[in-house]
């Protein structure tokens, strides 16, 4: 098991994990944000309850696995000697991922457990750290995703999700591309799709995803959870500039470490 220094489990945190060992290979703790009251970490933390039910758990439903977090993943010994400590870039558990779909492991989500981890309190700090994974999916696509392709073209849709995830990262793409397809249908601009499709796609992107934050109650419907959307989405709209500064720093190989308080602070080391 791999836990992050700062990570908390509830007590049956080890009897969950091994009920949902058994023939698994490799296994992904579902991850939550710990609840401090900073906006920041909020906001993030609202991202991070957003891809448990949007990412993760439908993922499993569906037999394709998931992606490995930083934090609280298992894997088999020989799985980890033989595969996983072959990583280069500066996101080894997304590298991780990519390794196991290109040798057909899927990588089972375990929601009946989870781990709380600490989200960055200063905003600087969580710039440096979303560059460092920004830089490394680069990397990652870079070095590993024809083999993940590869793996794909064998009638693999576990390595196809992860090859598509890998090329097409955030949902802030698509639902950007989507919203302005709308808008140009709405003004009938000359070669705009026709209006039926595109608000069917509008509603695909914005409403239906709305109504299962509501029913799940990720999204009190209440001036708290407007300002909560509100955050979150201007953090996501930060992944752009990040985005455009990872890739004309793709080279960058300097790792900052993220502070576990917001009275700490991080030193550089040199990822090799």
């Amino acid at each position: 098991g791999v836990l992050d220094a700062d990570s908390r489990v509830p007590n049956d945190f080890l009897e969950q994990v091994a009920s949902a060992s058994p023939g698994e290979s490799c296994m992904q703790v579902e991850t939550r944000p710990r609840a401090d009251g900073d906006w920041l970490s909020t906001g993030y933390g609202f991202g991070r309850k957003s891809r448990n039910i949007f990412w993760w758990r439908p993922r499993e439903e569906l037999g394709l696995g998931t992606t490995i977090s930083g934090s609280g993943f298992f894997a088999r010994p020989l799985l980890l000697e033989r595969v996983l400590r072959s990583t280069r870039t500066l996101t080894e558990d997304l590298e991780s991922t990519a390794l196991l779909a290109a040798e057909g492991v899927r990588v089972r989500y375990v929601g009946e457990t989870y781990v709380e981890v600490g989200e960055p309190h200063v905003l600087a700090d969580s710039l440096r750290q979303r560059s460092r994974w920004a830089r490394g999916h680069v990397g990652v696509v870079w070095h590993r995703w024809p083999q993940v392709a590869r793996q794909a073209l064998r009638g693999d849709l576990g390595a196809l999700d992860t090859a598509l995830f890998l090329l097409v990262p955030t949902r802030v793409l698509t639902r950007t591309a989507v919203t302005g397809v709308f808008v140009l249908s709405a003004a009938r601009a000359p070669g705009s799709l026709p209006m039926a499709p595109a608000a069917v796609a509008l509603a695909a992107e914005w409403l239906l995803p709305f109504v299962i934050a509501v029913r799940e109650r990720l999204l009190p419907l209440s001036i708290g959870g407007a300002k909560l959307a509100a955050r979150h989405g201007i953090l996501s709209l930060l992944w752009f500039p990040v985005g455009l500064w990872a890739l004309a720093t793709a080279a960058e190989r300097r790792w900052d470490e993220s502070p576990r308080s917001s009275s700490e602070k991080p030193d550089a080391v040199e990822a090799h």
